[in-house]
């Protein structure tokens, strides 16, 4: 009978190892999971806005955990106002679709060229109303009202 009862102390030991060893790997598994998703998300790039409403190249997943642990950050901001975009422009830019960088970094330039292109045409317009004005409140403007030189050279 002392051979049985010296049997499940011997055990007891072993299955603390057993269970200690699985937690162990189970937890490890989970690290690495973990560990592997934030790597991985750290592939793939997304446009959105940040906090002051301006279009911002995010890096990671636009994913929120629970705890405020994001799965992305910030890689730049531009210098566009995310309203300053047409309502359609902006539902597929800032759709938080995942791209690489350099198709998101397009974006951004797409989107400045056209801000540039847009304020261009504006500062025309501005000064050919000034010109328009000018006109006709009878300013100097180098036409009809241009001042002749006086005297032909022949007498």
């Amino acid at each position: 009978p002392e051979p049985r009862a010296a049997t499940p102390q011997r055990s007891r030991p072993r299955a603390r190892l057993r269970t200690a060893t699985t937690i162990f790997f189970v937890l490890l598994s989970i690290g690495l999971l973990i560990a592997g998703i934030w790597f991985g998300s750290r592939q793939f790039y997304f446009l959105g806005e940040n906090d002051e409403g301006v279009v911002t190249l995010f890096n990671g997943m636009p994913i929120d955990l629970p705890g405020g642990v994001s799965l992305y950050e910030p890689d730049s901001v531009s210098e566009i106002e995310a309203a300053a975009i047409p309502l359609r422009q902006r539902e597929v830019v800032l759709d938080e679709r995942l791209r690489s960088r350099g198709d998101a970094l397009g974006l951004i330039e797409n989107l400045e060229r056209e801000r540039r292109a847009e304020q261009a045409a504006a500062e025309r317009a501005r000064r050919e109303q000034q010109a328009r004005e000018r006109r006709e409140s009878g300013g100097p403007q180098g036409g009809e009202g241009a001042s002749q030189p006086s005297g032909s050279g022949q007498n």
